[in-house]
């Protein structure tokens, strides 16, 4: 037998298998990463491009906006107008059922009491009244 001849010890079998995985699990690591970063980029510039639209579809204060053509729920026209409110105005749509909407209601007639007019819509019934 030759003693210079390369024998494969358990201990050493184990030691190449544990680096081999710890070097498999540094790169799953780093691509991970990798994919994180180009995935986080992906999401701001779709953020960006989604506020820039949004921004673009907002009112303005001073902005003059036409009536709202609307049907109540039995069917009847109904024009939203702004023409005879000759101050700030705000078009609360609002549902009775709606929890949230029932807590809402006190801060919007506060606003209105104040310098601010206001409509209140009923999504329910269908029906608008304006609040001076």
């Amino acid at each position: 037998m030759n003693t210079n001849e390369d024998v494969s010890t358990p201990a050493s079998s184990n030691q190449s298998s544990l680096s081999k995985l710890v070097t498999s699990l540094v790169v799953a690591r780093m691509l991970s990463i990798g994919l994180n970063v180009l995935l986080g980029r992906r999401v701001r510039v779709l953020v960006r491009a989604r506020s820039a639209r949004v921004e673009g579809q907002l009112l303005t204060v001073g902005l003059v906006v036409r009536p709202i053509n609307a049907k109540r729920l039995g069917g009847q026209q109904e024009v939203i107008s702004y023409e005879t409110i000759k101050r700030p105005t705000i078009l609360y749509a609002f549902s009775p059922r709606c929890v949230w909407c029932a807590r809402n209601m006190e801060n919007f007639k506060a606003l209105v009491n104040g310098p601010i007019g206001g409509i209140a819509f009923n999504a329910e019934a269908g029906e608008a009244q304006t609040q001076r």
